[in-house]
């Protein structure tokens, strides 16, 4: 079924939000805009609304019967909070459902449940921050200092379990550096992910509806030639596309990807981060359920080097989208 024979051509674009993260406001306002420019070229009746906290479902009710396009980004708009909001109202929605997009928000939980189906992940240790102090989830009563550096050696990754943008995230390469870190992550979130820091090159895959599109390999923008028409850069960033992977790493990314996308029951635009080892291991780190398409965004140059247009990246997504009339396989 199209977008134009259930529940019409009016699509609702949500941008902007109320993240304490100006940053996170500013991406999905330049998401929001983008989608809204390709779909009045398509045809469609946009409604463009920057709800805040307290003013989103007054806004919503004004237009029942429109499908929602999300394009908030971190808390709230990629956590499982909207999705469930939408869904209990009954609007349809693009994007991935509460519990996938929960889970993958998780990402100490989301690592784990993809170890258990067979995916290599590094080794990792969550922390909270509770009235008794920092404490181990696994091993509540166990010091710091025993399972640090056993099981998690240095270096490692501290990083908000919960965060976005690399935030709060610290590379440590010494004891002294630990708890510093701990304190910046929990500056962003009560949840505290430390995780074995993995030598090699980042790997970047985008999924569209079940579809692995092309590969990106990034780094250091000092370290990656720029080496092809759909390869671009940041301030400090290089993306190379297609990335320089072998056959078997491709595979094994391409593979991963579907499984994860399947195992989380994801809907429409993700990205799977990886890091790849210089002897061909691939390490799963996080999915982005909230991929955002943007002028300049690997969703856009990943989906060119496939032969397909930015618009083609949204009228998939607005397909792929969750309705009330269309619950099964959805989570």
């Amino acid at each position: 079924m199209t977008p134009a024979t259930e529940g019409g051509r009016k699509v609702v674009v949500l941008a902007g939000g109320w993240s304490d993260e100006p940053r996170e406001i500013g991406h999905s306002i330049e998401y929001g805009d983008y989608v809204e420019t390709l779909l009045r070229g398509a045809g469609y009746d946009i409604v463009s609304l920057r709800p805040l906290r307290d003013t989103l479902v007054n806004l919503l009710v004004q237009h029942e019967g429109a499908t929602v396009f999300n394009a908030l980004v971190g808390r709230y708009g990629e956590d499982g909070v909207l999705p469930s909001l939408l869904e209990f109202f009954g609007y349809s929605y693009t994007g991935c459902g509460p519990l996938a997009c929960a889970l993958a928000r998780d990402k100490y939980r989301c690592a784990q449940f993809m170890e258990s189906h067979g995916v290599l992940i590094p080794n990792s240790l969550l922390m909270q921050d509770s009235t008794n102090g920092l404490r181990f989830v696994a091993r509540p009563d166990t010091p710091l200092q025993d399972i640090v550096p056993s099981v998690v050696p240095f270096p490692l990754v501290v990083k908000p379990n919960r965060g976005a943008f690399g935030q709060g995230m610290t590379i440590v390469r010494h004891e002294d550096q630990l708890l510093p870190a701990i304190s910046t992550a929990l500056g962003y979130d009560g949840l505290v992910c430390i995780q074995q820091y993995i030598w090699g090159s980042d790997a970047h895959v985008s999924v569209l509806s079940g579809r692995v599109l092309e590969i990106i390999e990034s780094g250091a923008r000092s370290d990656l030639p720029v080496l092809t028409k759909w390869s671009f850069t940041t301030e400090r960033r290089a993306y190379v596309i297609p990335g320089r992977f072998s056959d078997s790493v491709r595979e094994t990314l391409k593979v991963r990807s579907e499984l994860i996308f399947r195992l989380l029951g994801c809907r429409g635009l993700t990205r799977c981060d990886y890091r790849v080892t210089p002897d061909g291991r691939v390490y799963f780190l996080e999915v982005n359920v909230q991929h955002s398409i943007r002028p300049l965004s690997m969703a856009v140059r990943a989906a060119a080097a496939s032969g397909l247009r930015p618009v083609d990246l949204v009228l998939e997504v607005l397909a792929d989208r969750w309705s009330p009339n269309r619950r099964l396989g959805a989570f």
